[in-house]
C-alpha cells in the first residue's frame, strides 16, 4: 500500500485546481494513478502482452477495446502457475468513489474467457451500469487463473501471492462533486443508500480549516493594533508605512495568511495530504 499512497500523493500533489489545505483527491492530477500495478511482483503488463484500452462514450459509459492475439502470444505465464491453471479470466471492474460524500459504488463488471491454446480475438464492449453524480471513475483489470474441479468443469483460482496480476488502467473525473464548501452533513446525505467509504479525510479538512480560521482572525486583530496605534517608524521596520501596508496585505481577499504562509498551488513538496483510512494501510 505504500506504492499505492505515493501514487495518491503525487496526484494530490499536481493539483492545479485547489490551494494546499483544501483539497482532496477529487482535484487532484488522476493520472498519476493510471498504469499502478498492485503486485509488483507480477504487472499486469508483462502477464498480459497486449494492452487494453479505456475511455468515457458520450454517454457516459466506460468502452474497453484491446486487440487480439495468436494462440501462445498473449499470455505469460510462471509455469508452475501455468501447470494448475485450465483456463484464464480477464476480469473489468469500474469502480466509483465519492470522497466528498464518503461513499463507493462497484458500477460493473465483465469476465472475458481467455485461452492460451487458440488465437484470442479482438474486444470492444461498453461496460453496463451508470455512474453515480459526482464521482471519480477507476477501471481495472486482473487476470485470474482458473484449476480444474473434479467435475472437469472450470475450477477456483489458482493465483499465488507471487502471481496475481491486476493494473488500473484509467482513472478520470465524471461530474463535479458537491464543494468542499457544502456542510459535510449535507454532503454525506447525498450519497443516499450508497455504502460509505470510512473515510476521515473530510473531518480532517474541517478541522485544518477551523485552525486557518482562527489565524486569519489573529492576523486581522493585529492588522488592527497595528493601525489604530499610528505609530510612525523610518519606513524600513515592522511598524513603519510599510509595515502597515504588509499588515494589510495580510487581509486582503487574495491572502489568507501572511506572504510566507499564503496558501498556493506551487511548492508543495514534502507538505502533508489527506488521504483516507480506506487508502492507508
Amino acid at each position: 500500500m505504500n506504492r499505492f499512497n505515493s501514487a495518491v500523493y503525487q496526484s494530490i500533489l499536481r493539483s492545479k485546481t485547489a490551494l494546499r489545505g483544501a483539497r482532496d483527491l477529487h482535484d487532484g492530477d488522476l493520472s498519476c494513478l493510471e498504469g499502478f500495478e498492485f503486485n509488483a511482483n507480477s504487472p499486469l503488463r508483462e502477464a498480459l502482452k497486449v494492452r487494453p484500452t479505456v475511455s468515457l462514450t458520450s454517454g457516459g459509459k466506460v468502452r474497453v477495446q484491446m486487440d487480439g492475439w495468436g494462440k501462445l502470444s498473449g499470455l505469460k505465464i510462471p509455469a508452475a502457475v501455468k501447470e494448475a491453471t485450465d483456463s484464464y479470466r480477464l476480469r473489468f471492474l469500474v469502480t466509483a468513489l465519492n470522497f466528498r460524500s464518503e461513499f463507493y459504488e462497484y458500477v460493473a463488471v465483465k469476465d472475458v474467457a481467455v485461452t492460451d491454446w487458440k488465437d484470442m480475438e479482438a474486444l470492444d464492449f461498453e461496460m453496463e451500469g451508470t455512474i453515480p453524480e459526482g464521482c471519480m471513475v477507476l477501471v481495472t483489470a486482473s487476470l485470474d487463473c482458473l484449476g480444474v474441479s473434479d467435475t472437469g468443469a472450470g475450477g477456483g483460482l489458482v493465483n499465488t501471492p507471487s502471481f496475481s496480476p491486476a493494473a488500473i488502467l484509467a482513472a478520470f473525473g465524471t461530474t463535479e462533486p458537491l464543494s468542499l464548501e457544502e456542510p459535510l452533513k449535507a454532503r454525506k446525505e447525498a450519497r443516499g443508500r450508497h455504502p460509505g467509504l470510512c473515510y476521515a479525510g473530510n473531518e480532517l479538512l474541517e478541522k485544518m480549516a477551523k485552525v486557518a480560521e482562527k489565524r486569519r482572525a489573529r492576523e486581522q486583530r493585529g492588522g488592527r493594533r497595528v493601525r489604530a496605534d499610528g505609530i510612525a517608524g523610518n519606513g524600513t521596520g515592522r511598524n513603519g508605512p510599510e509595515g502597515v501596508v504588509e499588515n494589510e496585505r495580510v487581509l486582503s481577499s487574495e491572502g489568507v495568511l501572511s506572504a510566507k504562509e499564503r496558501l498556493s498551488t506551487d511548492g508543495d513538496e514534502g507538505m502533508p495530504f489527506v488521504l483516507g483510512k480506506r487508502f492507508s494501510l
